[in-house]
């Protein structure tokens, strides 16, 4: 597979844009505010039943991994290669399971439209991590092509 400069100089700017690097800006700000106002009325409502102060507590947990997925990806200072999409498809899909598994807990309280919603955000989510590890097989066969030309091996990363 034949690869020019220009389109690797495309496919590099895609992964350390402006636009790449706004929206991980637009995630941590809103993994913060979120983590932030139900982190606020579980620690201020003492009176919550049981159930809902664990799931406030898992929505915390869940952004404040978000938050630092965000952090993480822009404080890279180098192309991740599609490694970001991995980690965050992944947390995608442990995050939907989880509530998914939740939704058939409760599905007695909550409806069995709650279940189905869950299970299906679990079946796009499952779809990006299958896209992004693609992408990624196809960003490292493009290394192995153009690693002997340049003269380096992918190891000295």
């Amino acid at each position: 597979m034949k690869v020019t400069t220009s389109e690797m100089q495309t496919r590099v700017r895609q992964e350390l844009g402006m636009p790449s690097r706004l929206r991980h800006v637009a995630l941590l700000t809103a993994s913060i505010i979120v983590g932030t106002g139900v982190g606020a009325l579980l620690l201020t409502e003492p009176v919550l039943p049981q159930r809902t102060q664990w799931a406030f507590a898992g929505i915390v947990l869940v952004a404040v991994a978000w938050a630092a997925y965000a952090t993480w990806v822009l404080m890279c200072r180098r192309v991740l290669f599609g490694r970001q999409r991995v980690a965050a498809s992944r947390m995608a899909c442990l995050f939907t399971v989880l509530a998914f598994g939740g939704s058939i807990a409760v599905r007695d309280q909550i409806g069995i439209g709650a279940v189905i919603t869950s299970g299906g955000l679990f079946v796009i989510a499952a779809s990006l991590l299958l896209a992004a590890r693609r992408h990624v097989s196809r960003l490292a066969a493009l290394e192995r092509d153009i690693a002997p030309v340049a003269g380096h091996s992918g190891a000295d990363r």
